[in-house]
């Protein structure tokens, strides 16, 4: 917005006037929160949600108005961040907000769509590469376009349940690749501050041993899970986890930023792969199967914060390399 300057006529005096330009009249935008905006929602598309093999039919509102308010894209439209390409498929209702979900499609292609948590910070970074035909599921039956051509993991857009690693503020197109958060739990293919909190959980077993540790680390149940571990550039048992067992991508930095005091019988995973923790542990007999004692959210990360620009702050203007022009009197 607009400021005062103090020292304005030495400013004027001192300035260079280098052209003008028209002020457009100050306009409230349309809120996509409004009860109104809200109300007049029509889901009219049936997609899969879901990131990973689980996945769950929704209905999408995907008109272009309603698509560019909630995010600045539309139905249909693929783009690229990073490394990432993906579809906007439309308009949703989730956690009580309009959320905009998109399919991700390279580099591995998801079930289902998903959301990013940064999706408006990350949209003027996107670039896009045009319209596509998205393909309606019918019924109970998904789109080809949602099944995984893959594994059920979509390497850099991991959990959508989860949150949205993007990298912070640093987008370039050889980097890292963002995590999206959504509805169905699912991974992240670079862990960032997002992953290390909202449904990402620390659980604490009964009891640990070599035979829990076997089943954790080779157990099919939770193939996918170490696989976006390893595709994140992370260990599922580094060093500096005190034997934990990480089955979501985790750095150090971020263990100890987040104050996580791990031991031999922790395991760090997303809250939707409880199940799949659970189903492995099962294989084991009876007499030598953990339980799960304690289930903890993982603390947010708190990031550094940059001094904000305050109102009132005062401003000092000194001369610089000013020439004097001596002029006779008359």
């Amino acid at each position: 917005g607009a400021g005062v300057f103090e020292h304005q006529d030495f400013i004027r005096m001192a300035g260079t006037v280098i052209g003008k330009r028209k002020v457009e009249e100050y306009k409230d935008p349309v809120s996509a929160c409004l009860p109104e905006f809200v109300q007049n929602l029509q889901p009219s598309f049936r997609y899969p949600i879901g990131v990973r093999g689980r996945t769950r039919l929704a209905m999408f509102d995907i008109r272009d108005e309603v698509c560019l308010l909630v995010s600045g894209c539309k139905h249909g439209e693929r783009l690229k961040y990073k490394k990432l390409e993906m579809i906007g498929i439309g308009v949703v209702m989730d956690d009580g907000a309009p959320e905009m979900f998109l399919h991700v499609v390279k580099p591995k292609r998801s079930p289902g769509a998903g959301k990013f948590d940064r999706l408006k910070i990350m949209r003027p970074f996107m670039k896009s590469l045009g319209q596509e035909a998205v393909q309606e599921a019918s019924g109970d039956i998904l789109p080809e376009c949602s099944m995984p051509s893959m594994s059920s993991s979509s390497s850099s857009e991991d959990d959508f349940d989860m949150c949205a690693s993007s990298e912070d503020s640093e987008v370039s197109q050889d980097e890292g690749q963002p995590v999206p958060s959504g509805v169905m739990p699912s991974r992240v293919s670079e862990p960032d501050e997002g992953q290390v909190a909202g449904h990402a959980v620390l659980l604490s077993l009964s009891h640990t041993g070599a035979k829990v540790k076997d089943v954790l680390l080779h157990s099919q149940h939770l193939a996918d899970c170490r696989q976006d571990v390893a595709e994140a550039g992370c260990e599922v048992t580094p060093s500096w986890a005190n034997g934990a067992v990480l089955l979501m991508p985790l750095t150090q930095v971020q263990a100890e930023e987040t104050q996580l005091d791990l031991r031999p019988h922790h395991i760090v995973a997303l809250n939707g792969d409880k199940d799949r923790i659970l189903a492995a542990l099962q294989t084991l007999p009876c007499r030598s199967r953990p339980k799960i004692r304690n289930e903890t959210g993982l603390p947010k990360h708190q990031r550094k914060q940059v001094p904000a620009w305050k109102e009132d702050v005062d401003l000092i203007l000194t001369v610089d390399r000013t020439f004097l022009t001596c002029i006779p009197e008359a």
